[in-house]
């Protein structure tokens, strides 16, 4: 999805839910001495995928980029029921409101659509199911996100059950990576939208959701 450039106090996104019970998951704390964040509870069991490490994403970076990419902890919700561990970039201006979303400042040498933004999500449903069937479905959210655009790379996520679904449009390039368990009532999003003069950027982009890691179902 698309939302417009700059924001105050909190950020209007377009979600794909508007639900907001959860099931809860692990807890984190930032590791002062690493851009890990580390993990505890069911998410971090042999957790090799999506363990909140910023090296891969900042290894695909362009030369020459300014951009860096760091681990943090964010609550997802008002009531801190959904958390994760995002590898987000570094000095972004940071809006909350549906999840989280970041906006490089106006004097970074972006273009005007770069953003990236990480949230749950739940497709009208907010309830345990088979969540493959019912985002690739016929107004499933998945199906969507492919009407009217190029799609450059869909694959699964390794880690958990999700996509990786980059696509191309007249506004440049946009990636999305979903994870999902069918026992959880929300899946999680991470997303970036990249101007057609960022479109470099994707490999690190992601990278940088990939590995992002959601507390309320294991990946691993």
């Amino acid at each position: 999805m698309r939302w417009s450039r700059g924001f105050v106090g909190v950020v209007i996104l377009v979600s794909a839910t508007g639900c907001s019970a959860g099931l809860g998951g692990g807890s984190q704390t930032a590791d002062p001495e690493s851009t890990k964040v580390q993990t505890t509870g069911p998410a971090s069991e042999g957790a090799e995928v999506g363990t909140g490490d910023a090296g891969p994403a900042n290894d695909a970076l362009p030369s020459g980029t300014s951009l860096r990419f760091e681990a943090q902890p964010f609550a997802l919700d008002d009531d801190g029921e959904y958390s994760a561990t995002i590898v987000a970039p570094v000095g972004w201006d940071e809006g909350r409101f549906l999840g989280v979303a970041f906006e490089p400042p106006s004097d970074e040498d972006l273009g005007f659509f770069t953003k990236m933004s990480v949230e749950t999500g739940c497709d009208g449903m907010c309830e345990p199911t088979d969540w493959e069937k019912r985002l690739n479905g016929p107004d499933g959210f998945l199906t969507l996100q492919t009407k009217d655009v190029d799609v450059v790379e869909q694959r699964s996520t390794k880690g958990s059950d999700g996509t990786v679904l980059i696509t191309e449009d007249s506004f440049g390039t946009n990636v999305l990576v979903l994870r999902w368990d069918d026992s959880a009532d929300h899946f999680f999003q991470c997303e970036a939208d990249l101007d057609e003069d960022d479109a470099n950027l994707a490999e690190a982009f992601t990278a940088a959701c990939e590995a992002s890691l959601p507390d309320w179902f294991p990946v691993g």
